[in-house]
């Protein structure tokens, strides 16, 4: 694993140079545009968009065989500044071929040119449809790195709604704490090729916007963990995030969640978007497995 990390550091790192420069990088930008599917993907799925009521686009892809009974919807990583990339439509790639599942991708609005209330009000919308279209028991919210924070925030929102929960949360990595504040996130970055704490704070703080960045609302980590859906979570500790996703899985499991918590030796940062290595593939098993299950459970 260590040669395809020292690639992705090499591909991040040049992003998040210094917290001034990637300021200023990011303030100076055109707003960025996503990549769309890959003909791999185009070929296995029938794949439509729509242009929403706040004019973001959202991806629509269906297993043009067999497509099973549950919907993802599926929130991209990127600290909240950074557009879905090609790595992200491998991961989807993935999940659909084991599992035939109906994907829901939004291209949800970034910081600095917006913040998080522009996405929250896209995504509860998304959410909202799919649920009365597909039902709650049949919607998993999915999310690597920033997206996985997201999910956790929106399940979280749901819960203090009384809102129909989804049936899990699926989740790579996820960024619930963006203040970093953990000392052993610091002690981390030593080892992590591809993150930076000081850049991931700037990151938060700009998706914050004038919002506490404690706020539950942006760093799920500190809101609550009761009655939270049952979670599937894939963490590698070579990751800065990993201090707070692994204290964040054990909190929930604490407090009677089903988690199911896998740590990878030696992995990197949403490792399984490398979806050839040994390590990824035993995660595509595992979300085969667990949709397997949820399949059993569908509600028609």
């Amino acid at each position: 694993m260590s040669l395809t990390a020292w690639g992705a550091g090499l591909l991040f790192r040049q992003l998040t140079q210094s917290v001034e420069r990637q300021r200023r990088l990011l303030l100076a930008r055109r707003e960025p545009v996503a990549p769309e599917p890959t003909a791999s993907l185009r070929r296995l799925c029938t794949i439509s968009a729509e242009i929403g009521p706040d004019g973001f686009r959202t991806i629509h892809l269906n297993r043009r065989r067999d497509a099973g009974a549950i919907h993802v919807l599926y929130l991209h990583g990127g600290a909240y500044v950074l557009q879905l990339l090609t790595a992200h439509w491998w991961i989807v790639e993935q999940i659909i071929r084991r599992t035939g599942a109906r994907f829901t991708v939004p291209i949800y609005p970034l910081a600095p040119e917006h913040d998080r209330r522009a996405a929250f009000a896209m995504v509860d919308r998304l959410y909202d449809n799919l649920v009365t279209r597909a039902g709650a028991a049949n919607v998993v919210l999915c999310g690597d790195s920033a997206g996985g924070g997201f999910a956790v925030s929106l399940a979280q929102r749901l819960v203090a709604g009384g809102q129909p929960l989804p049936a899990a949360l699926l989740l790579f990595a996820p960024w619930v704490d963006v203040t970093m504040a953990d000392p052993e996130c610091v002690r981390v970055e030593r080892d992590d090729p591809i993150l930076s704490v000081a850049n991931l704070r700037m990151s938060g703080a700009m998706w914050a916007g004038e919002t506490d960045v404690k706020d539950p609302a942006i760093s799920p980590f500190y809101g609550p963990v009761e009655d939270l859906p049952p979670m599937t979570i894939f963490q590698g500790d070579r990751d800065v995030l990993m201090p707070t996703s692994r204290d964040f899985a054990r909190r929930a499991m604490q407090a009677g969640v089903r988690v199911d918590y896998r740590q990878y030796k030696g992995a990197f940062h949403v490792f399984n978007s490398a979806v050839f290595l040994p390590e990824s593939k035993h995660v595509y098993a595992r979300i085969d497995q667990m949709f397997d299950r949820l399949q059993s459970e569908v509600v028609p």
